[in-house]
């Protein structure tokens, strides 16, 4: 099923990986950074939480798995936080993300916020030597690819694996992967994404 996945989503994948590396140019801000966090943020949070209200997912997904997810977004808001941000539940989110009919929905979803994680490497060397105290203080949101991305792979594969099924079930999955690039398409590019952040978040950032 992961096979067939990144076959027939293959052409959201250009487009996913670019709004995803929007960020990798030579000038990059440490104010640049906050407002990428805050954007992956804005998908990943509403994302989660439908996840986590999905009935019936727990049998597809293991406990630790599912923990796993949740430590991600800790992460995430303990960077925004220590880059200034008094609370990052107070950013813009992604609208109309609720709780997924279906286990099947929820796991097309959970493999597009999954695959991100395969270009956050590039982003992460990219960022690294143009803004290493900002990294320094708050990159663990994307030093997570470094932590057994590949078994997480494989557990999401055999979940996908044992929900699909039928081809009803496969299916489902498909139009839910393609439904949730659009989404997350539409969301970095929307002009509300460009936040105005608070001073003192950018001063922190880029104080040394």
């Amino acid at each position: 099923m992961l096979a067939r996945l990144r076959r027939e989503t293959a052409m959201c994948h250009a487009t996913a990986d670019a709004d995803r590396m929007q960020i990798m140019r030579d000038g990059v801000t440490a104010s640049d950074y906050i407002a990428f966090l805050a954007t992956v943020h804005g998908f990943e949070v509403p994302v989660a939480l439908a996840l986590d209200a999905t009935p019936g997912l727990g049998v597809w997904i293991a406990a630790a798995r599912q923990e796993d997810g949740r430590a991600q977004l800790r992460r995430l808001r303990a960077d925004l936080a220590a880059l200034g941000v008094a609370d990052p539940a107070d950013l813009p989110a992604c609208p109309g993300i609720s709780p997924f009919a279906s286990p099947a929905t929820a796991l097309g979803w959970l493999y597009v916020v999954e695959r991100n994680t395969l270009v956050d490497g590039l982003v992460l060397r990219h960022l690294r030597p143009r803004l290493p105290a900002p990294l320094d203080r708050a990159g663990s949101y994307l030093a997570r690819v470094e932590r057994s991305a590949g078994a997480r792979w494989r557990e999401l594969g055999a979940a996908l694996d044992r929900r699909a099924r039928t081809a009803r079930d496969g299916d489902a999955i498909i139009a839910a992967a393609r439904a949730a690039f659009r989404c997350q398409h539409r969301w970095y590019q929307a002009p509300t994404v460009r936040i105005p952040l608070p001073s003192h978040a950018v001063h922190s950032a880029a104080a040394p």
